[in-house]
């Protein structure tokens, strides 16, 4: 596994319905498609400050694959993003697939 951290945290958002009813909130064509803002506050304050460190970055983020998004490092919580095509400059910037 290539994002351990990553993969435990999807995990637990996909177990607990976090997910559930979302609907994609960002599409860059040609980029990538993001999701993982919970329609409900109170469920989304809930995990605002949940964050988990950074995975080092071990393979590329290829057509296909799922990373966190982030801001800064360290602060992954629960926004996604799949790439919608080969994006190997996010690999420089940290994003773990």
């Amino acid at each position: 596994m290539s994002a351990p951290l990553g993969a435990d945290r999807f995990y637990e958002l996909a177990r607990s319905g976090f997910f559930d009813g979302q609907r994609i909130s960002r599409v860059v064509p040609g980029f990538i498609a993001q999701w993982g803002l919970h329609p409900e506050p109170a469920v989304i304050a809930t995990w605002k400050q949940a964050f988990i460190p950074d995975d080092p970055v071990k393979t590329s983020n290829v057509k296909g694959t799922i990373a966190f998004a982030f801001k800064d490092p360290n602060a992954r919580s629960t926004q996604v993003y799949i790439n919608l095509v080969d994006n190997p400059q996010q690999d420089a910037q940290g994003f773990s697939p």
